[in-house]
């Protein structure tokens, strides 16, 4: 199974092999990040799309004839409609009356019913010997369950018991036996006398429980005499609930027949409507241009799209971080956005004085500059490469700048001859530079032009200057690893902008500076020209250090930084100022 995020890219020339749901989210990304090739695309499509439509139409329209086939007839709903309602009350009145039968089924059996024909006095007669037996019964428990002299004394002195023992003389003994007892207790001596006077004790105890035994019983015989007769009256006779269940199953069985026999008509009627509907097309007029519009645009869209993800397919562009990462075989440094705080910039005059594209409010590219520098933050020599010329100058610049605000002494070379992308983002004058250097018409010295990067903070600026017809760099490679090995020793900090041109500055640079970084436009870039910059880099000795990951629009230079030759004029009052 292949891993997360697996290669897409083996190769300097590779494509995808087996695109899977990533890549292709990453293609149809690159294709919704280009409105304007969309809008492009779109458009043709609409226009072929509306010519074609407009043709079929007419053709079809010159074939029809007004010629009707023939209809089934539509089947009559209302007879199973109302076996329909007529199930539902059914299934109603059987659901009711299965309830009914239910609830008498689960009724609970009536109560007793109590008379009482004794009179009053009999009555009372019954509640007092109720309250004495209850009285007695727990006297009597107390005696049993703890068999004390106390215990035996209270139910003794009980009114239903007293009078059953006023002659027999049983309480006398027993406070006899628990005052000789009591004495042996004082005294600590436990010998037979004691145990004697204890068992004697146990059986007037006995004798005493006997007696209340014997009222108790005697009393609750008088008061079972005087209870109420109690009537129970007949039970309920049972309900049998099962044909009640079988008339509701047979209504629930009626209605689904009803309305399967009603949604078989109703589908019929829909099939016949269909039909109608079709039959009734050959009669219309033809169709309105607002509908042809409309299939158009749906159709163009979905053409242009198509089309502008085939040429994505087929020359894949980079997607994000990661694809980049893959393609170069190096990591990314850093991701440019958007920075939403941008406008703080103009809070004061000296911020308002520096380069519109110098980034003067985050700070990843200082964090940038720091991952390429040394253990005490120097950074001799490096260079910017890259396929978006105003991309690349913006990096470097911005690279050069983090380096000026590290209290580095940096210069900034710009080797693109085609648009001297340096000059239009640092605004300061095209030439002499480069060109002049190299041709030993002016000391590098004296081409040399400052720019300020911020509150007291200036980098220097070797401008690629006016190189005649179509000569190249490539042709001048010891002449210009000379000078950039003079100009390394004046300077902390070199950094080079060498965009991919036909002036051969890449090959150039990447024999004169052993470190590189590469600048890559997300939707823009290529990925076989990532991967032949990256190559072509190593193959001429430059160690690619790792990427810079563009992710807005591309710098507009002529309006953000004018174009070269609008600012030669203020270079000379730039300097003024400066010095």
């Amino acid at each position: 199974m292949q891993p997360q995020d697996a290669p897409l890219y083996t190769s300097e020339h590779a494509v995808p092999h087996e695109p899977d749901a990533r890549w292709l989210a990453r293609r149809a990304r690159n294709v919704a990040r280009r409105p304007m090739l969309l809008l492009l695309l779109a458009g043709a499509g609409f226009l072929v799309a509306l010519i074609s439509v407009v043709a079929v139409s007419r053709g079809v329209g010159g074939l029809r004839r007004p010629v009707v086939p023939a209809l089934p007839a539509r089947a009559d709903t209302t007879l199973l409609a109302r076996q329909s309602e007529l199930a539902r009350i059914g299934i109603a009145g059987a659901e009711a009356a299965l309830a009914g039968a239910r609830a008498r089924a689960l009724a609970e059996p009536p109560a007793p019913v109590v008379i009482d024909t004794f009179s009053p006095a009999l009555i009372r007669r019954r509640e007092s010997l109720s309250a004495s037996a209850r009285v007695l019964a727990a006297a009597l428990r107390r005696a049993t369950d703890a068999p004390l002299p106390a215990s035996y004394r209270a139910l003794a002195e009980s009114p239903s018991v007293a009078g059953d023992l006023s002659g027999t003389g049983l309480l006398d003994s027993l406070a006899a036996v628990e005052r000789a007892r009591a004495e042996y207790e004082a005294l600590g001596i436990v010998d037979t006398v004691f145990i004697a006077l204890t068992g004697r004790m146990t059986q007037i105890g006995d004798s005493i429980r006997g007696i209340a035994g014997r009222r108790l019983a005697e009393i609750r015989r008088e008061v079972a005499r005087l209870q109420p007769e109690i009537h129970m009256p007949e039970p309920a006779p049972e309900v049998d609930t099962i044909p009640f269940g079988v008339a509701l199953d047979s209504a629930r069985a009626a209605l689904t027949a009803a309305e399967r026999g009603l949604a078989s008509a109703r589908s019929h009627n829909d099939s016949v409507a269909r039909l109608e509907a079709q039959a009734a097309q050959f009669a219309v007029q033809p169709t309105s241009p607002l509908t042809l519009i409309a299939a158009a645009s749906v159709l163009g869209v979905v053409f242009g799209f198509l089309i502008a993800l085939g040429g994505e397919m087929r020359r894949p562009r980079v997607a994000d971080s990661r694809e980049a990462e893959v393609a170069a075989g190096a990591p990314v440094l850093a991701l440019i956005t958007v920075d939403r705080g941008s406008s703080l910039r103009t809070r004061r005059r000296a911020d308002r004085d520096v380069p519109p594209l110098i980034d003067l409010v985050s700070d990843r590219y200082e964090r940038l500059y720091y991952r390429l520098a040394d253990n005490v933050a120097r950074l001799p020599r490096i260079a910017v490469f890259g396929d978006e010329t105003a991309v690349v100058a913006t990096v470097a610049a911005n690279l050069a700048a983090a380096a000026a605000r590290s209290a580095r002494s940096t210069l900034l070379l710009d080797t693109d001859f085609d648009s001297r992308s340096v000059t239009s983002v640092m605004r300061v004058r095209s030439a002499p530079g480069v060109a002049e250097v190299l041709a030993r018409r002016v000391h590098w010295s004296s081409a040399v032009t400052p720019a300020i990067v911020g509150r007291d903070r200036i980098v220097d600026v070797l401008p690629a200057g006016s190189m005649k017809g179509g000569g190249s760099l490539a042709g001048a490679v010891d002449g210009f690893r000379t000078e950039i090995d003079n100009i390394s020793r004046r300077y902390d900090a070199l950094i080079v902008s060498a965009p991919v041109s036909r002036r051969g500055a890449a090959s150039a640079v990447s024999a004169s500076v052993p470190d590189a970084i590469v600048c890559v436009c997300v939707s823009r870039t290529p990925v076989r020209a990532l991967q032949r910059i990256v190559t072509e880099a190593r193959a001429d000795g430059s160690r690619i250090r790792g990427l810079v990951v563009w992710s807005m629009d591309t710098p507009d230079l002529d309006v953000q930084g004018g174009k070269p030759g609008d600012r030669s004029s203020e270079a000379p009052e730039r300097e003024r100022q400066l010095v």
